[in-house]
């Protein structure tokens, strides 16, 4: 801090160690008001320089600073950190608590010369404000920062977590599986012909059957923990801890259904789940997968569940019955 090593630097000049002292002095009483600090003596009583009493806000014909009157002007608290340095030296950042009941942020600092302790006193309420300030700004960007994240991790169209919420959940629940050694079932469903309506019926018209498609997928019955989310243009993820390919595939057959009671709509489901370090390691293999299967869903005219085969990862289609098998 600047300002206290030019002020060690003027205490040492007044304890004689790099110039004389009288002048050191002469210096320290010049220069207090500006950098806001007083210079203090005790040998035996306490002395004060003029910026000593303005910086506690007492009167220098009303005020004797004794050592226990000059305590009582200080919070209860810092009291004994005080009275260490007026008598043996040292530092200290204290609260002064003035009679004015405005409250100082001082740093008192002395050292010992023989029997006698010489020091200053500076005033940092200005910088201690400052900091305070800094601190509440940094507060309320973390604030603003979270509330900000909240935000974009919802898809502003469909209502449901975006792909980045996916992606960070995916990490998450991947890692807790590999520990746990428990499962993690992953559904990627895509609207059929979502293209064809568009064209046919318009943006606006596609915009809200996705909505409403999204709608009806986040509502179907799961467990606390399991996550929809818009992957992509048409898709969307469903994140299920817990579950096999076999319990992902009931629940996509479930939100197929409800799709369908929306009436002329439909779309194509891909299953895949981690059930051991065995057969998977990675999440993005996890993804991969269901997205083989939902290709596979796809190429066998849509509308139906597939859960994902190792025979995919050849690129064999056609020669899987798709849907769920119990």
């Amino acid at each position: 801090m600047l300002v206290l090593a030019a002020l060690a630097g003027a205490l040492a000049y007044a304890l004689g160690r790099q110039r004389p002292a009288d002048a050191a002095c002469v210096w320290l009483e010049m220069a207090g008001p500006l950098a806001q600090f007083g210079q203090w003596r005790r040998a035996g009583s306490l002395e004060w320089s003029a910026e000593m009493y303005r910086i506690h806000g007492v009167n220098p014909g009303a005020f004797v600073p004794g050592v226990e009157a000059v305590l009582a002007l200080f919070q209860a608290e810092d009291r004994a950190e005080v009275a260490a340095v007026l008598a043996q030296g040292g530092e200290a950042r204290v609260r002064l608590r003035r009679p004015d009941a405005e409250t100082r942020h001082v740093i008192l600092c002395g050292q010992m010369r023989g029997a006698e302790v010489l020091g200053v006193l500076v005033d940092v309420t200005g910088q201690w404000q400052a900091e305070a300030r800094a601190l509440e700004a940094n507060e309320a960007a973390r604030r603003a920062s979270e509330a900000l994240r909240e935000i974009t991790l919802e898809d502003a169209l469909t209502g449901l977590f975006n792909r980045r919420r996916f992606e960070v959940c995916l990490a998450q629940e991947f890692k807790r599986a590999v520990r746990s050694g428990q499962n993690l079932g992953l559904v990627l469903i895509e609207l059929d012909g979502l293209d064809a309506f568009t064209r046919q019926f318009g943006q606006a018209a596609g915009y809200e059957c996705l909505r409403r498609v999204a709608q009806a997928v986040k509502a179907v019955p799961r467990r606390a923990g399991d996550l929809v989310a818009r992957y992509e243009g048409a898709r969307m993820a469903v994140l299920l801890p817990l579950a096999d390919d076999f319990g992902a595939a009931r629940v996509a057959e479930a939100m197929l259904d409800v799709v369908r009671g929306l009436g002329g709509l439909n779309v194509s489901c891909g299953v895949a789940a981690f059930i051991g370090l065995a057969e998977l390691s990675q999440a993005q293999e996890l993804v991969r997968r269901a997205e083989l299967a939902l290709e596979e869903a796809r190429y066998e005219g849509g509308g139906q569940v597939c859960r994902f085969e190792m025979r995919m990862n050849d690129g064999r289609r056609g020669v899987y019955h798709s849907g769920l098998v119990s």
